[in-house]
């Protein structure tokens, strides 16, 4: 099975069909910023939030200053009249169509209500799978789950999920523990696996423990700003104790700050989903006189992806195995 792999469509995704077309996949799997907006995303997105999606267009950059010029009203009703915030809406109405599965998580930059509404049925669209706490895709010789939303240094993990404002989706611990129940429950038998989380300007200790948890063979995250794609191994680049030091860190805080609301019988509750993250590091350890390094920090890859304009990767599946071909587009130079 092939499958492409693209981060931040933030809205303009239709053009996903002629790179299916020209690679040849089966399927896209896509992190981060998807564009999930509606047509009355727009009057209820904060103006920082509106202009951070003017500067983040494809307009020409002339065409973004005379657009930051205007007044706060002017700028909101040009957008939406003319720079819709995504395509979405083509979707929904059936103007526009995906001609191949696309299973996404969402990024933060999005419209909590319009996820909620995909959550709970109101909208679909034909090929369009979400990667949330409750869904786990068995694909061929692949199992592919994934969890969306920003993850915050503060409070907000353990908060409800996905938020109240647009422009600003967070995920919860408790979305992290329903995971790892999922993916438990649909058993041992497909490997490998593969973790999609949205990322900021990097891994959070928090998501690697969570892709450990849930024996993850490849991390997916997404842009994070850098002029090309990364992929590598915990191990290669990076100590055991640093990795594993900064994730007892964000554990403690969140200890320090957690409680277990009492009405959810039979749910992981904030202290539980610490404990169970906080557990991995003595697991799967190699029976070696040369190695003690754990199995999961010798074996996981991590990827993080350009913006989908910018570069995509190829994952291929067979029995047991996977492949990642890796592929830029375009490299900025760096400043000297």
């Amino acid at each position: 099975m092939r499958l492409l792999v693209l981060s931040d469509f933030r809205g303009t995704f239709l053009y996903v069909n002629g790179l299916a077309k020209k690679f040849e996949v089966d399927a896209v799997v896509h992190s981060g910023d998807f564009g999930f907006f509606d047509d009355n995303s727009v009057d209820d997105m904060p103006e920082h939030y509106l202009n951070l999606h003017i500067t983040r267009s494809r307009l020409p950059e002339e065409t973004q200053l005379e657009l930051m010029r205007l007044a706060p009203e002017d700028r909101r009703r040009i957008i939406r009249d003319g720079l819709v915030l995504s395509e979405l809406p083509d979707l929904l109405s059936g103007d526009g169509a995906l001609e191949v599965p696309v299973y996404t998580n969402w990024g933060a930059f999005e419209d909590p209500r319009v996820i909620a509404k995909f959550r709970g049925g109101e909208y679909a669209v034909e090929n369009l799978h979400l990667l949330d706490e409750a869904s786990v895709h068995k694909l061929e010789g692949l199992l592919l789950f994934g969890i969306g939303g920003g993850v915050h240094r503060d409070d907000r993990l353990l908060c409800a999920p996905t938020g109240d404002a647009v422009g600003d989706v967070h995920a919860s611990l408790a979305q992290y523990g329903r995971l790892v129940e999922s993916v438990a429950a649909a058993g041992d038998e497909i490997s490998p696996r593969v973790l999609v989380c949205s990322t900021a300007r990097r891994v959070d200790p928090l998501q690697l423990r969570l892709a450990v948890c849930c024996r993850a063979n490849l991390l997916v995250g997404s842009n994070t700003g850098e002029p090309c794609g990364m992929v590598w191994n915990e191990s290669a680049v990076r100590d055991l104790r640093e990795t594993l030091g900064a994730a007892s860190v964000r554990i403690r805080q969140l200890h320090q700050l957690s409680g277990d609301p009492p009405d959810q019988p039979g749910r992981l509750g904030n202290r539980a989903v610490l404990e169970m993250l906080g557990g991995v590091v003595g697991r799967n350890r190699v029976s070696s006189r040369l190695e003690v390094e754990p199995t999961w920090y010798q074996d996981m890859i991590t990827y993080l992806p350009e913006e989908a304009l910018s570069g995509y990767a190829i994952i291929e599946t067979g029995p047991g195995r996977l492949g990642l071909e890796l592929n830029i587009w375009s490299m900025r130079s760096p400043d000297i």
